[in-house]
């Protein structure tokens, strides 16, 4: 699922994590928020002031008095500048950051490697780094595997960044009139029911301006339409991006330092956390069993074809794998109705065009204690342990892929 607005199964676990957290926060937060408030009102009206005294006084001054002025406006600003680094070594100790591969980042990559295998997913994508960690390995760097996670997913928006990301950089020569990426004979595309959901209310897809826009897109849309709600997501990420390394800025909308701040001050009981993780736990099946009222729209399933039917063109073959979901959210009902159908329904449009699907939703060695407290993600462990079991068993075809199988082509695909 995208995984990490919209209402996205992703978001749906966070806002349930969320409001249930809630009820055992105390009023230790709203403490904590009042007081950095009025600790950066205290700052700014001392600054104004100052300056006030500065220019207003200006003829009654001597120049002693005018260098103490400023004098204590620079020591201010130092302190509030100390003070705020040392709350974000501070934060960084209580929620370290993760940093996580973006759309961004794999078109950096693809930009200067040429690899053999192309993944496109969700942030489940993310999952098949440590794959094709392994697959190097294994091969000795013959097989290059790439992935390209977009978050929160979404079929169209899968088509989106391979129109606009991807499909110049599968255009580029060489000075000898060359693809530069000839050696790209596979794509293996990851999904699950989420992706055929559409977004609510057939708007677009928050995910893109956030996740995979350039600053042309952005002045664009702002020429076509204004500043708005959505394109202003391209402006949040590009200072999400520019405070890469502050847990301050990075945490922003997710909250994890007072969450874990609060776990090592009032840390909750056993019974509490059960209660939290059980009642979570309900809110995704219900969520998953809700899915056949939701998935398979036209939309979003005409825009996987024209995925599939674009890398077919360019003569790469194709794999669809359905991403492994937390045991512990699959109902019987959930099990039929959303995850059989769904693959059902991605096998009957695949089987015509020969493409192989790897149906692994609910059939891995992964356990509930393998996903993250989202309830969406592999962790680490978790993502090692199923590259493991797949290279072995359902992906062991990734291994045969090598270089006698990548013999250059010149066929191009036109734009999904």
């Amino acid at each position: 699922m995208g995984t990490q607005t919209g209402s996205s199964s992703q978001d749906v676990a966070h806002k349930t994590t969320q409001e249930l957290s809630s009820k055992w926060m105390g009023t230790q937060i709203p403490q904590i928020l009042r007081l950095l408030f009025f600790s950066k009102v205290f700052f700014f009206s001392r600054v104004f002031f100052f300056s006030k005294v500065l220019k207003g006084s200006t003829a009654e001054m001597t120049e002693m008095d005018k260098r103490q002025s400023w004098k204590s406006i620079f020591w201010i600003s130092f302190t509030a500048c100390l003070v705020l680094v040392v709350t974000d070594i501070a934060a960084g100790w209580v929620a370290p950051v993760h940093h996580l591969r973006e759309v961004e980042d794999a078109v950096n990559d693809l930009q200067t490697r040429a690899p053999t295998w192309l993944v496109i997913g969700s942030s489940h994508a993310r999952t098949f780094t440590v794959v094709g960690n392994e697959l190097s390995r294994r091969s000795k760097g013959k097989i290059q595997m790439l992935a390209v996670p977009v978050e929160f997913g979404k079929m169209t928006s899968y088509e989106w960044v391979i129109q606009h990301r991807l499909h110049p950089l599968f255009e580029a020569k060489t000075a000898q009139g060359k693809l530069r990426r000839a050696r790209l004979r596979h794509v293996l595309l990851v999904t699950e029911w989420w992706d055929s959901v559409d977004v609510e209310g057939g708007k677009p897809a928050h995910n893109l301006p956030a996740r995979a826009w350039h600053l042309t897109d952005f002045l664009n849309d702002v020429w076509n339409h204004g500043l708005t709600p959505y394109n202003q997501n391209y402006i949040r990420n590009r200072w999400m991006r520019l405070g890469y390394s502050s847990t301050l800025i990075s945490d922003r909308g997710h909250g994890q330092i007072l969450k874990k701040l609060r776990e090592r001050i009032r840390p909750l009981s056993k019974d509490t956390k059960q209660d939290l993780y059980q009642q979570q736990m309900r809110a995704w099946q219900r969520m998953v069993q809700a899915g056949p009222t939701k998935m398979l729209h036209p939309k979003q399933m005409a825009a996987f074809k024209r995925i599939l039917t674009y890398f077919q063109q360019r003569k790469i073959q194709v794999s669809v794998l359905l991403y492994p979901r937390m045991p512990g959210t699959i109902t019987a009902k959930a099990k039929k109705d959303t995850l059989d159908a769904f693959a059902t329904a991605i096998k009957k449009i695949c089987a015509p065009r020969h493409i192989r699907v790897i149906d692994l939703s609910h059939q891995s060695p992964l356990q509930d204690s393998d996903f993250t407290p989202d309830f969406d993600h592999v962790t680490q462990q978790g993502n090692k342990l199923f590259t493991q079991w797949a290279l072995k068993g359902p992906l062991r075809f990734l291994l045969a892929a090598d270089e006698r199988s990548h013999k250059p082509t010149e066929k191009r695909g036109k734009k999904p």
